[in-house]
């Protein structure tokens, strides 16, 4: 296996378990300790992992954004729960509601065929497929722009314009990272000033966060935390 390839296998064991150690790493790549070792040197330098003795942890601080396809198996239970509160608690019939195009956010799409005469609007590819199929009488509008192949989200001006002509009662939102100095934070400008437009065009704001976001903070502050309603 490839240094680029071991480096991603790393990466995203870290992200699904929080942390790893140097044994287990070695078991999971068929490489020796000593390789592990080297390769858990670069990925601190560049940021990505903070070493540990024995072992790497989760970096707080992180520009690394994992596709789409990798976020989505992260956690995957937990987002499930997150997104089912949120449905039932937060959106009714007749509601007009922004879902943005993250993973935690998506899985929202599972639960709303308990809602009727509902309209959903979203910058996310798969969140529109989902919804479409998923439930088919929801009114669904989803915004133009530049398709970001990493998040299958759509960003640009196109998208930010599109949401500024939008109300709604409630938008959804999830993070890369909540942290009390950083506030909210994602490691994508483009996606960040979508995200804001999003902001303006809802009455309330609602925050999906797992527990693994927190104490994390990436590029850019998307929301202070005061800007957020609803936390769950």
């Amino acid at each position: 296996m490839l240094l680029e390839q071991r480096k991603k296998c790393i990466l995203k064991y870290i992200m699904q378990n929080g942390g790893g150690s140097i044994t287990q790493l070695s078991e999971l790549l068929k490489v020796s300790e000593m390789t592990v070792r080297r390769d858990l040197k670069i990925l601190d330098d560049e940021g990505l992992i903070q070493r540990t003795h024995g072992g790497a942890l989760q970096a707080n601080n992180s520009s690394h954004e994992p596709r789409y396809d990798e976020k989505k198996g992260f956690h995957h239970e937990v987002k499930e729960t997150i997104a089912r509160y949120a449905v039932e608690h937060f959106v009714k019939q007749d509601s007009v509601i922004i879902m943005e195009g993250g993973t935690t956010v998506t899985c929202m799409a599972n639960y709303l065929n308990q809602c009727q005469r509902l309209t959903v609007v979203t910058n996310g590819l798969n969140t529109l497929g989902m919804l479409k199929s998923q439930i088919p009488h929801t009114s669904v509008l989803c915004c133009g722009g530049m398709l970001r192949d990493i998040s299958h989200t759509f960003v640009g001006p196109l998208a930010e314009q599109f949401f500024e002509g939008i109300h709604a009662h409630y938008v959804f939102f999830s993070t890369s990272g909540l942290a009390m100095d950083h506030g909210f934070t994602d490691p994508n400008m483009l996606e960040v000033q979508v995200k804001k437009a999003m902001c303006r065009a809802a009455k309330t704001k609602v925050m999906l966060v797992d527990s693994t976001k927190f104490g994390k903070w990436s590029l850019q502050t998307t929301f202070a935390i005061r800007e957020i309603d609803i936390l769950i």
